[in-house]
């Protein structure tokens, strides 16, 4: 879960993960594990890879989508990333396009819902109509 949002940054600041392996003191293969999920992220290592990403450990850990603003980090000149639709890890994915099916069938249904009673209000004035013509004969 985690290493797909360390290769996010990773690839956000340019490092390869020969680079980043490098940065760590680390096998290329050892870093490889991590971004992979084969291996379980200890604490002290979150923090060597937060500190060289040069961005809060909270954004590797969190769950949530999140605005990272890169003026509190330094180099990336004031860049602020945030995460769109598109740039979403995949089981976050998942969860908006469920929602995103969820609001496209509430619209149908309320467009549905609309109709009806635009038919219902036609039928009711044509029913008021009526009802004065047959008093207006009376």
């Amino acid at each position: 879960m985690y290493g797909e949002k360390i290769k996010y940054f990773r690839n956000l600041k340019g490092y390869s993960q020969v680079e980043m392996s490098r940065k760590l003191n680390m096998a290329k293969g050892t870093y490889n594990k991590i971004e992979n999920g084969e291996t379980h992220l200890a604490v002290d290592m979150l923090k060597k890879i937060a500190e060289v990403l040069e961005i809060p450990p909270i954004a590797i850990l969190n769950d949530e989508p999140i605005n990272i603003n890169f003026n509190d980090y330094s180099s990336n000149n004031g860049t602020c990333v945030v995460f769109k639709p598109e740039n979403f890890f995949s089981y976050q994915k998942d969860l908006v396009e469920k929602l995103e099916a969820s609001k496209n069938s509430e619209v149908i249904a309320w467009k549905d819902f609309a109709t009806s009673q635009e038919r219902i209000n036609k039928d009711y004035k044509n029913l008021i109509n009526q009802l004065t013509s047959l008093v207006e004969k009376l």
